[in-house]
């Protein structure tokens, strides 16, 4: 599992650092959160907690698929109202992002 999702994760990143490619996902993103509002979502009130957007912070810091999920659910879980349940996905998105390190050294 851990070469499959390093081998992801490394196409991921290399269309990520393409500038063509990060400006047409950051505005396709925003065409699509203007589209979908987001009071739309049944449970939108975690999404619209805290100054900046998760969204926004990963696209703006490149943060790769665990990084950005982590980023997200540490982010909602005081919102939710299962809030373990968010620190627990946390936990395993870092677990398998120390998995991934480990077998990278």
């Amino acid at each position: 599992m851990i070469d499959a999702a390093n081998k992801v994760i490394a196409i991921f990143n290399k269309f990520w650092e393409d500038d063509g490619y990060r400006a047409a996902l950051s505005g396709a993103i925003t065409e699509l959160r203007a589209a979908i509002p987001l009071t739309s979502h049944p449970e939108s009130h975690h999404y619209q907690q805290g100054a900046i957007q998760p969204i926004d912070y990963i696209a703006a810091n490149r943060l790769d698929f665990f990084e950005g999920n982590i980023i997200k659910y540490i982010t909602r879980w005081r919102s939710k109202g299962t809030p373990l349940e968010d620190l627990r996905k946390a936990r395993q998105y870092i677990d398998w992002l120390i998995e991934m390190e480990n077998a990278r050294q």
